[in-house]
């Protein structure tokens, strides 16, 4: 991604961040310019846990995943609940 190509490291573990740094030392609190696909919302909730981190800090996420919307109802409905400025982008089935 372009947006991200500034960034010397990103890292996310299951459900919060070990590590963000960017460029030059940084801390990327603020991720409001940045739009983040995030591919599979994941059988043990990794995908989950990087859209949630991400939301929080401001940035667009796209979500997607192989399963249809109904076999993922509680895992989204968390992920639009965080969403707080329509920043949430969901395509899956």
């Amino acid at each position: 991604l372009p947006a991200v190509e500034s960034f010397a490291r990103f890292t996310v573990e299951v459900g919060a961040a070990t590590e963000c740094v960017a460029y030059g030392g940084a801390a990327m609190d603020d991720l409001s310019s940045l739009r983040v696909p995030v591919m599979g919302l994941g059988r043990f909730g990794g995908g989950l846990g990087a859209a949630r981190w991400l939301l929080d800090r401001g940035a667009t996420v796209t979500v997607t995943d192989l399963q249809p919307e109904s076999a993922l109802t509680a895992t989204l409905d968390e992920l639009r609940a965080r969403d707080r400025s329509g920043r949430l982008r969901i395509a899956v089935g």
